[in-house]
């Protein structure tokens, strides 16, 4: 992790170097500092869809539904046209568990 932060220290708008730095984060438990950087890292780089998705999953996972599902939706958005049926069906399955109660 001290990479990601030595890159970001270099270029404060460096994207990707936020985008691993919240990875880092969440594999070492810290969910809420994992958000709070990609969060970040969206700012940065609106269009990236890889950040959507896993803002999609964490929020999912510590169960913000609501939060998850907004991600979700940018998610085909950002998507559009170019997912494959197989990742459609794995978006969709989780927006539906997004709508459970």
């Amino acid at each position: 992790m001290e990479y990601f932060k030595k890159a970001i220290e270099l270029d404060p708008d460096l994207a990707v170097a936020y985008r691993g730095l919240g990875l880092g984060y969440k594999a070492i438990g810290k969910t809420e500092e994992a958000i709070s950087i990609w969060e970040k890292a969206l700012g940065l780089s609106s269009k990236d869809d890889f950040l959507v998705y896993l803002l999609g999953n964490v929020n999912l996972e510590i169960g913000r539904k609501a939060q998850a599902l907004k991600y979700f939706e940018k998610y085909l958005l950002l998507k559009n046209d170019i997912i494959s049926p197989e990742e459609l069906r794995k978006i969709e399955s989780l927006i539906q568990e997004c709508k459970k109660e």
